[in-house]
């Protein structure tokens, strides 16, 4: 294969280290997403559980 940006061919270590640096890469960014996702899940979780109590308590207020 050759290179865009130097004209010189890559060798076949060239290719399997680009490839093992991409796959390392993508392994990276799916344990980041998931540690976002988790983030946002637990985030949702802790506002939802807030307005249910402020639901109550109000509901509470209304109907004393």
């Amino acid at each position: 294969m050759i290179s865009a940006s130097s004209g010189t061919r890559n060798t076949k270590s060239d290719e399997e280290m680009q490839k093992r640096q991409r796959v390392e890469t993508t392994t990276r960014f799916q344990k980041h997403l998931e540690r976002v996702r988790d983030i946002v899940n637990t985030a949702f979780a802790d506002y939802l559980k807030y307005e249910m109590m402020i639901t109550k308590s109000t509901k509470s207020l209304i109907w004393s």
